[in-house]
């Protein structure tokens, strides 16, 4: 794990390191150009002399070194760029050398070489010129790079001076920079000191970047999702309380029956064992629900081959034990599908006994039908329908739908909590379409035979 700050500093300083390599590598080759432009320049002044000194006679020849001032003047006359340059010419016995480039008549170069004298303080061409007689002369001139070298130090110390500057200016920013970075994470950083589930509450601290705001943003968000999370937990608390207080209330109170009075009439006994047993299922239920609830983040799915119409028959014939007066329609078909038995079981479990609760001793209808990879169970009431609120808190937790609380519809509201979950859970749809006093839909979305999940 690394310090953001290090960090930064580390990358600033690769790059200052980077910038001056390549500075260096600007200036080397700007170096090598200038060298290079004033060989050539050498090349063609030597190219001109040959040509010239090619086309002298004898006696000529010798007048270079005799009367050198009218002969040299004559040279630089036509070419400008031996003006900047100092020449030396040797032929037999004779010599000549331009005044101050004496000590290079003997200079150690062989022909066509250039050498770099002093660490190129000068630049020394030799090459060999032929008169019209084919006699050789020695010609080597040499060039003071003084100005060459002005211009390359004035480069180098214009960059040390500007970089001088821009280490102090911009260690500077980056100092400002860094300062308010850290300023704005220890912000960041005291806001878990200050949160707590009692306390979710946060005081958006001033935010000078963009970035930090969008960390803000999805911090809130965050914070928000666990206020959310934890009233709804208490509020399952609460609920789940609430339902297993009156139950037990009545469980107590026919218990107390017995006592006083069970012994000696029938009657109260077995009314009150009736109660009982019909709260204790009431009770087991509801914890069953509770359970898979509590339990659905950690829940593995057992895929396994299921024919749905015979899954569908056992379940109404389990609820016509439960609810005999109940009257389902289905018209069986054979289908296959992939998928967790017991959650299938639960799922459409749910839907049927809501369908049976609401829809008012009326005909329940169930429907299966293939499309494409997918399976439909379509799960029809002509009860009492829901309203477009009902309609929009269906999945919510301990929510009923019979706002009287009606006590001979029995329920805790986790049925379609618990049918949500499942669709989730088998990556299905589900869809419902009711309305008041006209009766309920419920259409499932299944995944058919082969679906990996």
């Amino acid at each position: 794990m690394k310090y953001l700050s290090k960090t930064l500093k580390r990358t600033y300083t690769g790059i200052i390191l980077l910038f001056v390599f390549v500075f260096l590598g600007a200036l080397f080759m700007t170096g090598r150009y200038i060298i290079n432009v004033s060989k050539l320049r050498m090349k063609n002044s030597m190219s001109f002399l040959q040509h010239e000194i090619g086309e002298t006679k004898k006696s000529e020849t010798i007048d270079i070194f005799i009367d050198h001032d009218k002969s040299i003047d004559d040279f630089k006359r036509e070419n400008k760029d031996l003006l900047i340059l100092g020449m030396i010419f040797k032929y037999k016995d004779y010599s000549y050398a331009t005044p101050g480039y004496e000590r290079y008549i003997n200079y150690p170069l062989s022909n066509g070489k250039f050498s770099g004298d002093n660490f190129y303080n000068y630049l020394v061409y030799r090459n060999i010129a032929k008169n019209i007689y084919g006699e050789k002369i020695e010609v080597t001139l040499i060039k003071n790079l003084r100005d060459e070298r002005k211009i390359v130090f004035n480069i180098f110390y214009i960059f040390i001076l500007f970089i001088v500057i821009g280490l102090i200016v911009s260690s500077t920013i980056v100092n400002r920079i860094l300062t308010k970075i850290n300023f704005q994470l220890k912000s960041l950083a005291l806001l878990n000191s200050h949160i707590s589930l009692d306390n979710l509450q946060l005081e958006k601290p001033n935010n000078q970047f963009i970035e930090f705001e969008n960390i803000w943003i999805s911090y809130e968000e965050m914070i928000s999702r666990l206020d959310q999370q934890n009233k709804q937990q208490i509020e399952f608390v609460h609920n789940a309380s609430h339902e297993l207080k009156t139950p037990l209330f009545i469980i107590g109170g026919y218990m107390d029956m017995i006592k006083r009075w069970g012994h000696n009439d029938p009657k109260i006994l077995e009314e009150s064992i009736g109660a009982v047993d019909d709260e204790v299922k009431n009770m087991k239920g509801l914890i069953e629900k509770l359970l898979f609830i509590a339990k659905e983040g950690s829940l593995n799915l057992d895929i396994q081959e299921i024919e749905i119409s015979e899954l569908i028959l056992e379940l109404i014939g389990n609820l016509k034990i439960i609810y005999p007066n109940c009257k389902i329609n289905f018209h069986p078909e054979y289908i296959l599908l992939e998928s967790d038995y017991n959650l299938i079981s639960l799922l459409v479990r749910n839907i049927l006994e809501n369908s049976i609760k609401y829809g008012q001793d009326k005909e329940i209808n169930i429907f299966l039908e293939e499309k494409e990879e997918n399976i439909l169970i379509k799960i029809q009431d002509n009860g009492m329908g829901m309203d477009e609120e009902t309609l929009k808190n269906v999945y919510n937790r301990f929510y009923r739908g019979d706002k009287s609380h009606n006590k001979n519809i029995k329920g805790y509201g986790l049925g379609m909590a618990i049918v949500q979950k499942i669709i989730q859970m088998l990556n299905g749809e589900i869809s419902i379409h009711s309305k008041l006093n006209e009766g309920t839909t419920v259409i499932l979305k299944l995944k058919k035979l082969g679906t990996n999940f």
